[in-house]
């Protein structure tokens, strides 16, 4: 139940409430201390558009994850019509956003020293669970999503580089992201990363692979690698072929 507790939440319709402590929709809940006035300067950034057209992105204000979501369909927002601030924690960083549909949503981001979280929203941003561990020691973390349903976490891994890179997967109706898996290129080696730039995406051909984009360590330039069996239920790494 609802109690007076000195905190204000963003409520579902996005106003502000004086007296809810905890307000729970669909199994989540969004608590906010204090204010919860939207900073000014942002710091990273991450964005995409969703298959109706809308545009969304996740931000770093004072530390902390913010998410905006543009109702109207096209290449730029014409206003947001959605604000919210994600966490309270004020040492997050790096955020990477990954749509599975419509409606849900995963946001993934680093805190300094504990590694990477993820928090998901199934009412298009209103609400966010709390937080689970993405890519355990993490420096860096990144999310892809297709439209069929699958999801993806590569974090970069260790204290420094070279940092070895590791993979989670969910599928179209899991609950949840598999284990860790260790990445490695098509003759097995792990494949270790400088500690600056990573992407992930899944491709939308039949074949649905994953295109890795990444500087490996010791590397002057960014590399392409497309993987090979990432939908390997049995698999103990997951396997990537370098193309450029």
């Amino acid at each position: 139940t609802n109690s007076e507790a000195g905190y204000r939440i963003l409520r579902e319709d996005g106003a502000l409430g004086d007296h809810a402590a905890l307000r729970p929709w669909r199994g989540f809940a969004m608590v906010t201390a204090g204010e919860a006035e939207e900073p000014d300067a942002a710091d990273d950034l991450a964005n995409a558009h969703d298959r109706l057209g809308r545009y969304h992105t996740a931000e770093i204000r004072d530390g902390d994850v913010w998410f905006r979501r543009s109702d109207a369909p096209g290449i730029l927002p014409r206003g947001f019509a959605l604000t919210m601030q994600v966490t309270s924690d004020g040492d997050c960083r790096g955020p990477a956003i990954a749509l599975v549909d419509t409606l849900r949503s995963v946001l993934a981001y680093v805190r300094e020293d504990l590694g990477s979280f993820y928090r998901r929203t199934d009412d298009d941003g209103e609400t966010w669970s709390e937080p689970e561990v993405a890519i355990a020691d993490a420096l860096l973390v990144r999310s892809a999503s297709h439209e069929s349903g699958y999801l993806a976490l590569c974090g970069a891994v260790g204290e420094e580089a070279p940092l070895s890179l590791r993979l989670r997967v969910q599928g179209p109706g899991d609950q949840d992201f598999g284990e860790e898996l260790p990445v490695v290129d098509d003759s097995g080696n792990p494949i270790t990363v400088e500690a600056v730039g990573l992407s992930i995406s899944i491709a939308k051909d039949g074949a649905m692979p994953m295109l890795l984009f990444c500087r490996v360590f010791g590397e002057p330039s960014p590399s392409h690698w497309v993987s090979t069996d990432w939908d390997d239920p049995e698999a103990t790494n997951v396997s990537f072929k370098r193309v450029t």
